[in-house]
């Protein structure tokens, strides 16, 4: 009987091998897509969050500021960039602050800054089609002050069930 020579790689233990390697590689790589995927949506949140603080703070400061206090809060239409639509206008004693939300730019001004959301690709406000449907006023007849709320939803596409919006309540 002859013997078989063994001094080579036949061409299936090539393939197999080949197989073999491409399979670690492609699992491999899915690892490393899903974990950008988790990261980049971490980063959304980060965005949104640092966005949504940032405006609850600058707001909030100059509702509670008690050297210029807040004597009303009223719906207006402002012209901000050359374009005129509805507004909401904080008056204080000293003057008064326009905030106006551009719901296709998906941008907010209030003052003299504008407030950009993040990765606007992926962001949508919950669509309003009147001031009216996210800005309100009731009365405390008890006291004779005005509470007033503004709700306002921003959700991301990709990060479901966390709501980046606006809710400000405010009393004068």
């Amino acid at each position: 009987m002859k013997r078989l020579n063994n001094k080579g790689i036949s061409i299936i233990e090539l393939l197999i091998g080949f197989v073999i390697v491409m399979l670690i590689f492609i699992s491999l790589f899915s690892i490393v897509l899903t974990y950008r995927d988790r990261l980049q949506a971490e980063e959304f949140r980060h965005e949104l969050i640092t966005f949504q603080t940032t405006l609850y703070k600058t707001i909030y400061d100059d509702i509670n500021n008690t050297l210029n206090p807040l004597s009303e809060v009223k719906e207006a239409t402002c012209e901000i960039e050359g374009d005129t639509k509805n507004c909401i206008v904080f008056i204080y004693e000293t003057g008064f602050i326009n905030l106006f939300i551009d719901v296709s730019g998906k941008t907010f001004y209030y003052k003299d800054m504008k407030y950009t959301i993040p990765d606007p690709h992926y962001v949508n406000f919950v669509p309003i089609d009147d001031i009216n449907n996210y800005f309100k006023f009731t009365t405390n007849t008890i006291s004779g002050k005005t509470i007033f709320t503004f709700d306002l939803e921003l959700e991301h596409l990709e990060i479901k069930d966390v709501d980046f919006g606006l809710h400000i309540v405010g009393v004068y």
